[in-house]
């Protein structure tokens, strides 16, 4: 059984995979080139939660009346893939132009915000601009995700 940083991780790795078909829905072939792939190491749930939060890294929020793949999941697994793609969402945006611009971040949980702290020597306006596109799922947690640049 793995954690579920672990699974986070697993959906890290993969979540652009499906560039390899086509990128403006690379997002739904990663989906199911994770969903039908080997992952050894992984219960059945564990890879399943891995394929969907791979899904869900970009564009729409995850939505029972709209994916049914979503919809089958227990409750409590729909919380985790809306964590687990939260995550994924802010750390895909921090290399948005692919360029490992940022060096750092530090994280700061505070009763009302999350605070991002990003350390780079370089340009990251791309990256804020990511940042800015996919912080809905984050924030839907109730809190707002603030960010402070840093040099590294």
């Amino acid at each position: 059984m793995s954690s579920d940083w672990q699974i986070l991780e697993a959906a890290a790795m993969l979540h652009d995979v499906g560039q390899h078909i086509g990128f403006s829905k690379h997002h739904y072939h990663s989906y199911y080139l994770i969903k039908n792939s080997d992952m050894v190491g992984y219960t059945q749930r564990e890879h399943e939660i891995a394929a969907i939060t791979a899904r869900y890294h970009r564009r729409s929020m995850p939505n029972p009346a709209k994916h049914f793949e979503y919809a089958a999941l227990p409750q409590k697994d729909m919380l985790l893939v809306n964590k687990l793609s939260a995550i994924l969402r802010i750390a895909d945006a921090l290399d948005r132009a692919h360029t490992s611009a940022v060096d750092d971040v530090q994280i700061a949980v505070k009763k009302e915000a999350v605070e991002l702290t990003v350390y780079s020597k370089k340009d990251v306006d791309m990256e804020l601009v990511g940042i800015e596109k996919k912080k809905d799922l984050l924030e839907s947690f109730g809190k707002r995700l603030t960010i402070k640049l840093a040099d590294a």
